[in-house]
């Protein structure tokens, strides 16, 4: 059999068979399903914009509005805000970056 020789499962060859062209196989798999975050997007982009970046203190402020869903749900939702580039500069970062006279004093 054609999924033996292939080391495929039947119904991933069964898939790649039917499929009329490579569109067809590349589809986006959770496209139109609703997340759970839909409902509070607007909610973490406004809190984003006040300088709020830690997952969990969105993950509070979500959770007295009654969110449902878990941690790492937001978590990855504020890691992709950060990818965009969207980031505040965090405060705690500035105090780490090392001083030009501490690199080069000896």
């Amino acid at each position: 059999m054609i999924c033996q020789e292939l080391a495929l499962a039947r119904n991933t060859v069964r898939r790649f068979y039917r499929a009329a062209d490579a569109a067809e196989l590349l589809g986006i798999p959770c496209a139109g399903r609703p997340r759970l975050l839909d409902e509070s997007a607007e909610y973490l982009h406004m809190r984003w914009g006040d300088e709020h970046t830690t997952a969990s203190v969105l993950y509070d402020g979500l959770r007295t509005m009654g969110y449902r869903g878990s941690y790492t749900t937001v978590r990855d939702y504020i890691r992709l805000l950060r990818k965009a580039g969207a980031a505040p500069v965090r405060r705690w970062l500035r105090r780490w970056v090392p001083k030009v006279r501490r690199n080069t004093s000896y």
